[in-house]
This record gives C-alpha cells, sequence and structure tokens, in this order.
C-alpha cells in the first residue's frame, strides 16, 4: 500500500505499526523503515529486510524528550544537545534502560513526529550498505506493509553523537563544528 504524508496515511500507518507491521516513511533526513520498538518479532522483520547484521544496531524515533527518557537514561549531555537540536538532525547516543546503548533521535519532520506515538525502531530504507535513499522511488524496499510518499528529501543522514563517550560517531546534516560549540 502507497499513501502521501497526510493525516489520513499517518492514521493508517500508525494501525498497521500498532497490528506489528512495518512502514517505510519520511523523515527529515532519508526514508526510513520502522516498526514500533515493542514488537521485537517487527524489528527483526527490519533486519531480514536490510539484510542488516544484527550486530548493528538501528535508531529509536521518539515525538518528545518523556518518550527519550523511558527508553534511555538522557544524561545531561544528551539532555542540552536534545535541547539545542531536537526536533532535528541529530541522533543521540544515551545508557539503554535495559543495560545496553540506545540512539534516540526526535526528527523535525512533521509525519514521522505524528506516527511516532510510541518508540519508533527506525533505520533508512535501504539494503544495509547501499546509500540512504532520498527519494521515495529509491525508498521501496521490499517487505513493508505501508509505504507513505513524503517526495525529495535532503538525503543527508542525522549527526550520531554518543553521550556515553562524548565521540561524534558520524558527522551527518550537523556540522562537528556546530555540535561542538553545545558540548
Amino acid at each position: 500500500m502507497i499513501c502521501t504524508d497526510t493525516d489520513e496515511c499517518a492514521e493508517r500507518v500508525i494501525e498497521i505499526l500498532r497490528e506489528g507491521g512495518i512502514a517505510v516513511f519520511p523523515t527529515d533526513t532519508v526514508y526510513g523503515i520502522g516498526a514500533y520498538l515493542e514488537n521485537r518479532k517487527a524489528v527483526g522483520r527490519i533486519y531480514k529486510i536490510k539484510k542488516r547484521p544484527l550486530s548493528k544496531p538501528i535508531a529509536v524515533l521518539v515525538s518528545n524528550m518523556k518518550m527519550a527518557e523511558e527508553i534511555g537514561k538522557v544524561n545531561n549531555t544528551a539532555r542540552r544537545l536534545a535541547k539545542a537540536f531536537w526536533p532535528g538532525a541529530l541522533t543521540i547516543v544515551v545508557e539503554g534502560r535495559e543495560g545496553k546503548k540506545v540512539a534516540v533521535r526526535m526528527p523535525a519532520h512533521r509525519f514521522a513526529l505524528k506516527i511516532s506515538v510510541k518508540p519508533l525502531a527506525t533505520s533508512s530504507a535501504n539494503l544495509s550498505g547501499a546509500p540512504a535513499p532520498a527519494k521515495f522511488e529509491d525508498a521501496l524496499i521490499e517487505g513493508a506493509g505501508i509505504y507513505v510518499d513524503g517526495g525529495s528529501l535532503p538525503g543527508k543522514p542525522s549527526t550520531i553523537y554518543d553521550a556515553t563517550t562524548n565521540k561524534i560517531i558520524r558527522e551527518g546534516i550537523i556540522s562537528s563544528k556546530v555540535l561542538r560549540e553545545y558540548i
């Protein structure tokens, strides 16, 4: 099923995700593929669809700081960065509630925020190792239950900062120079 990024489409995506389905949708950076974090089986299917090694974690999209705090221990550095850059293209790695690190992001995209009614395990909608899709036609990875056409996106991924080790993991849209001003 394909729809455009309307409110009606968002309601359908939420319904599919709640039923354990997988969605491909636009964000403020690239197209993502996601499932609600609470459904471990659906999250496992994302890895299979992408042919991604289980050793490579995927990020979790949230729609507010309370949700981020429920899945991870947000330290002072993470809180300061979130205040400065969220919603936006910064993924912050924090200590997870289950003892493992978790990468959390609040995207600056109306549709992505709207469907993040629960923590949304997300990765770019591409096969592992392939370029992240900025165009809808490049995001049609086989295996999702619904695909949302959000037009062309910026195409540069989010910057990833590990607030547990104070290191930039990946420089994306937000430059390391800008990020360092807030660390």
